[in-house]
């Protein structure tokens, strides 16, 4: 027995060093076939969940048929990884995301190896050649012909043998040919790690270790040896500084942000949007780029050149803030929207998100503008305000007092106070029917001046881009035809004996109530709109109002059918409900007064909170 252990022993030790061997060799010297499809590394551990230190970037964001592209594979602030697999597939989930596309060339034999087919003699795929650190490792990838669709690079990375991350995802690479994405690009991008810091030159993104960033504050030069516009005085939420090197202005941005966005200037000849030529930075996916653009009215578009009269440009996002220089030639382009810096502008401040194609939404809050015209040849210090759009917030205050005050104020009076002073007429007519007269013609031209301020604002129909951004203006028109609609058909309305006046009666009532519905979500909405800089809590207000205004016609609702005299009878050619007041008279005026009261305080409120923002 004792010579048996011996023996066996030895074997099984043997064994275990072969296996352990087999699977270092698999990392130290390239991935296996075996992870090819999954990108998986047959390692003893699971791949980490946490965002990736390692990220996939690529010379530009589009691609033809037979292209060239440049890939990096990067570790950022001090990461390197010994190991790599990196493949391209098709982006969008609907096609076939298995088959490898197009094959890297100009291969390092001293680092990198071919690795992965799509089950023939063509190797798609690249990995590593030794474990060796690596921070920065360029590749070169050429795109098939003809082309297939968008292609996204996806890339395993081994930090150490039980450290590794899986399928880390590169930006979209875009084919022009092929049509939009069935999903968004975010849905399939993976999380990684912030740059720390930058290099300068070209658009590159570096990833040294840094200094923390403490946030934003006014540069200690602003005012010596540099301009600057910020908002320091009212929060610090973005920075910008400007100095002359030769025939150049050097700026830099600072703006907080937590990840792929835009910080846009724009140089107005005015202190309202349009007609600006715009410089801005933008990064995604860990690159950071500069642009010259125009805002035509309230649309922006990039130049023809975008690139044209920039250089120099770095930055980095770091601990939330994103920080961009360039230089901008001080004669811009021969683009006439590139305008000439040494005149003097207003300067706007814009910032929001951004997406593949170092593309721009829509800046997430309203522009601010430089409190005074700038010299960007000399080292002044300006501070900011906030652009005021006062034809939005006479559009917001005329829908809500025609609207919530006026016509609810109106319909109530229609609906539940025929009754109340039965002997009483003024001009001829009962003192509730020339209230509710009153009240829907101040609703009716209210809405149509309101109707038109907007769309001189927003130079025809608003181009907004949140679902309730969207509703607001498609509601708005509604509300407006109807309300226009109601007094058309109440000229042509049917005589009181007519047998047709019954349908008209409904008619009138559900066209009214409808408007107003129609009109109160609306206004909902359009207290989110940016331009209206309405406060957070305001649709609550709005949503609490309604909800009185709900109680109201619910309470005298309840009222009438307690009311004993129900009967029938014609006043002026109006139908009233009974021959005497209401048998709850006292009751509804209290009702009706505090109704009053209320829709004043509300229309007063709202009025006075879109002037004081």
């Amino acid at each position: 027995m004792r010579i048996l252990r011996l023996s066996v022993c030895p074997r099984f030790v043997l064994l275990l060093v072969l296996v352990f061997a087999r699977e270092a060799r698999a990392y130290t010297s390239g991935a296996g076939t075996t992870g090819c499809a999954s990108l998986t590394p047959s390692h003893t551990t699971t791949a980490q969940t946490t965002d990736s230190p390692f990220v996939v970037l690529t010379s530009k964001t589009t691609y033809t048929a037979g292209e060239t592209i440049e890939v990096t594979l990067e570790g950022r602030c001090g990461e390197e990884f010994g190991g790599f697999l990196i493949q391209a597939r098709r982006a969008d989930p609907n096609n076939d995301n298995d088959e490898l596309i197009g094959e890297f060339t100009s291969i390092d034999a001293a680092t990198t190896q071919k690795r992965c087919n799509n089950g023939d003699a063509t190797e798609r795929g690249l990995t590593h050649i030794n474990s060796s650190p690596k921070s920065r490792l360029t590749l070169q990838w050429t795109a098939p012909t003809p082309a297939t669709g968008h292609i996204i690079f996806r890339t395993t990375f081994v930090k150490t043998e039980p450290v590794f991350w899986v399928g880390v995802t590169s930006a979209v690479l875009t084919d022009a040919t092929a049509g939009a994405l069935s999903v968004t690009e975010a849905s399939l991008m993976t999380a990684t790690m912030a740059p720390c810091t930058s290099t300068t030159g070209g658009t590159t993104v570096s990833t040294a270790p840094s200094v923390p960033s403490v946030g934003i504050s006014r540069d200690p030069e602003c005012g010596k040896t540099k301009g600057c516009f910020d908002n320091c005085d009212t929060g610090c939420t973005f920075s910008v500084t400007w100095s002359t090197e030769g025939s150049n202005i050097r700026f830099q941005y600072k703006s907080l942000s937590s990840g792929n966005s835009y910080f846009a200037i724009g140089f107005s000849g005015d202190t309202s949007m349009g007609g600006d030529s715009v410089t801005e930075c933008v990064v995604f996916g860990g690159v950071v780029k500069a642009f010259q653009s125009f805002n035509a009215g309230y649309s922006n578009s990039r130049l023809a050149s975008p690139e044209d009269g920039i250089s120099g440009v770095s930055g980095s996002v770091n601990n939330g803030v994103f920080d961009c220089t360039f230089l901008r030639e001080t004669g811009g382009t021969s683009d006439p929207n590139s305008f000439n810096l040494t005149q003097d502008f207003y300067l706007l401040a814009a910032q929001g998100v951004a997406s593949a194609g170092f593309a721009k939404s829509k800046h997430g809050s309203l522009p601010t503008i430089s409190a005074a015209v700038i010299d960007l040849q000399e080292t002044s210090i300006s501070g900011a305000v906030t652009l005021e759009f006062v034809l939005v917030k006479a559009h917001g205050s005329l829908m809500s007092v025609a609207w919530l005050l006026l016509a609810s104020v109106g319909m109530v009076i229609a609906r539940f106070y025929k009754l109340m002073w039965p002997d009483t007429t003024v001009g001829g007519a009962n003192i509730w029917f020339q209230v509710h007269r009153a009240c829907m013609t101040g609703t009716l031209l209210f809405t149509v001046i309101a109707f038109i301020l907007i769309f001189v604002e927003v130079e025809g129909y608003t181009k907004a881009e949140e679902p309730g951004q969207k509703a607001h203006p498609i509601l708005g028109i509604v509300a407006t035809i109807l309300v226009v609609l109601n007094p058309i058909m109440a000229l042509l309305r049917p005589g009181p004996k007519s047998e047709r006046r019954v349908y008209f009666n409904w008619a009138h009532f559900l066209v009214g109530k409808g408007a107003f519905l129609v009109a109160g979500v609306a206004i909902l909405f359009g207290m989110r709109m940016p331009k209206a800089s309405a406060p957070l809590y305001m649709p609550f207000i709005v949503a609490g109002y309604l909800g009185w205004h709900l109680l109201v016609e619910g309470s005298l609702e309840i009222i009438r059918c307690l009311s004993t005299n129900k009967g029938k009878q014609r006043v002026n050619n109006i139908d009233q409900e009974a021959s005497s007041k209401p048998q709850y008279a006292t009751l509804m005026l209290f009702i009706l007064c505090a109704h009053i009261c209320v829709a004043v305080a509300f229309a007063c409120t709202v009025v006075w909170l879109l002037a004081a923002v």
